[in-house]
């Protein structure tokens, strides 16, 4: 058999980057600075500028563990949910939960569309160019707001799940 030396260093290099992952995640005491050290071999791993895990707070999901991302994005973009002019955060009709906006809000409540491009099956997003995103997910969406501050901040690469 012949086999592309490169390509078998990188298959080498996940699976260690993997190990490490789950050795991290068995072996924790304290959850963020497990997250943020697994975060860390994940933009290693991806290759990628940034890396956020967001966690339940209070009826929101905010930015809890990061890499990558200045303060200023985290901050702006920590909470997910819509607010009303007082600054509160609205339920949804049902009363059960809080609205939710951005594509980060649609992923983790479910609620989108698999016929729309760069959404799974299963509801993950990834897309490699996120200049259309806004235009072409409201107009098929039009319930849940874009607020496009990713591209903005000129993170065209988006992956959500």
């Amino acid at each position: 058999m012949n086999y592309d030396i490169n390509k078998l260093q990188e298959l080498l290099e996940r699976e260690k980057i993997a190990k490490k992952i789950c050795a991290d995640l068995n072996h924790f005491t304290d959850l963020q600075p497990t997250l943020n050290k697994v975060i860390e071999y994940i933009k290693e791993l991806a290759k990628c500028e940034a890396v956020a895990v967001r966690l339940y707070n209070n009826g929101d999901y905010l930015y809890y563990a990061y890499n990558g991302f200045p303060e200023e994005f985290i901050k702006k973009e920590s909470s997910l949910c819509v607010k009303d002019e007082k600054g509160n955060n609205i339920m949804e009709t049902n009363g059960e939960r809080f609205v939710l906006e951005c594509l980060c809000g649609s992923v983790i409540s479910g609620k989108f569309d698999p016929a729309l491009p760069c959404f799974t099956e299963k509801g993950s997003f990834w897309c490699n160019d996120s200049t259309y995103i806004k235009a072409d997910y409201e107009k098929h969406e039009k319930n849940n707001h874009i607020r496009n501050y990713c591209n903005i901040c000129g993170y065209m690469s988006v992956a959500l799940c």
